[in-house]
């Protein structure tokens, strides 16, 4: 059996050759009028829409990864907690090798599975949100009306649901990576829809913000499809370094001139050699793996051995792989990169959106509505 990660590495092998790009281009169309006649036929209900009984806040993105879903999820949660409010986080749990529903992560209580059941991101956000409940199920709808009732779940983040209009959602957010252009959509090129489906967000968010990136590019675009949500831009900046598999939190001055090796399994490894090298590390080498790559004896050997001969002070990964290596002891010191959400302009048209869904909830609570 072929795993997903190897085929998304074929896709973008064939991607990045022009000819076999431009061969893939019919198919591309055939995608996009698919994927645009499904949305028209939730519209128009010819499929069921299926309301919860608590507000839900879809995120997800048109790409087909590398938007920042996990950590803009991570942040939208905990300024939920923050405000008081008990949040379950639903995602499908990509990549895992179980099935069904499975409870990562019960808030405020031990996480009692591995990766392999939950997923790398599932757990990777349990990981960052101790009092958040998460639930990976492939019927996200059931999940998120089952941890309203079991454990009183007061509002649903669904994890990339934006290719998911089966549930109705209170705040649709869509993620756009302001360093990727508009292109064609899979198999031709990234992206899963046309940029025309942003019409169905209530919120655009620019994800991994920079000078001469394509934010401009992509407003001209959706200004003529005639999209008018409003547009948040966010950067994930390095917050700090954590010894893997450990909590201690480490200021990034140890990478200050420091010669590491960053090794990691995910959509955009190219940003986090960027992070690190404006973090002020001297990335010496490079060893970037497919998505959600289950890490073999042989990569992890292959990694250590290769930062010994070159001389690093240490090995870098992001949280994201953290969660595919558990049980793994190095020989060589490895810390974890983790990251922050900044919000760069806009912040008042996120918290207005936000404060809505709290103050609906203190109206259920005023009327005797409570969870």
């Amino acid at each position: 059996m072929v795993r997903a990660p190897a085929l998304y590495e074929t896709h973008r092998a064939l991607t990045r050759n022009a000819l076999a790009g431009f061969l893939l281009r019919p198919l591309a169309w055939l995608w996009q009028g698919g994927a645009a006649a499904r949305r028209f036929l939730y519209r128009k209900n010819v499929f069921n829409v299926r309301r919860l009984s608590r507000p839900v806040i879809g995120v997800g993105n048109l790409a087909l990864g590398g938007a920042g879903k996990t950590p803009f999820v991570i942040f939208l949660a905990q300024y939920l907690v923050n405000h008081g409010a008990n949040v379950a986080v639903i995602s499908r749990g990509y990549g895992r090798d179980s099935k069904g529903r499975v409870v990562v992560r019960r808030g405020g209580d031990v996480i009692k599975v591995g990766e392999s059941r939950a997923g790398d991101e599932a757990l990777m956000t349990a990981r960052a949100l101790p009092q958040v409940t998460v639930v990976v199920d492939e019927d996200r709808a059931a999940a998120a009306e089952w941890a309203i009732q079991t454990f009183a779940a007061q509002i649903i983040l669904l994890d990339d649901a934006f290719q998911n209009p089966g549930v109705k959602k209170d705040l649709n957010f869509l993620l756009l990576e302001a360093r990727r252009p508009p292109g064609p959509t899979f198999p031709a090129g990234y992206y899963r829809e046309g940029a025309a489906a942003a019409a169905e967000a209530d919120l655009i968010v620019f994800t991994k913000c920079r000078e001469d990136d394509y934010r401009n590019r992509w407003r001209k675009l959706l200004s003529r499809l005639g999209v008018t949500a409003p547009q948040v831009e966010v950067q994930f900046s390095p917050a700090h370094l954590r010894p893997l598999n450990r909590e201690e939190r480490l200021s990034l001055n140890r990478l200050e001139g420091a010669k590491v090796l960053a090794f990691a399994g995910i959509a955009d490894f190219d940003s986090f050699a960027e992070d690190l090298a404006e973090a002020g590390a001297v990335v010496a080498r490079r060893r970037p793996f497919p998505d959600h790559h289950r890490f073999t004896h042989a990569d992890l050997a292959d990694a250590e051995g290769t930062a010994l001969v070159a001389g690093c002070d240490f090995l870098v990964t992001t949280a994201k792989d953290e969660a595919r290596l558990e049980g793994w002891r190095p020989s060589v010191l490895t810390y974890v990169l983790e990251q922050s959400v900044e919000i760069l302009d806009n912040f008042d048209v996120l918290n207005d959106f936000l404060d809505r869904i709290i103050s609906s909830l203190r109206l259920r609570g005023n009327h005797g509505d409570e969870a």
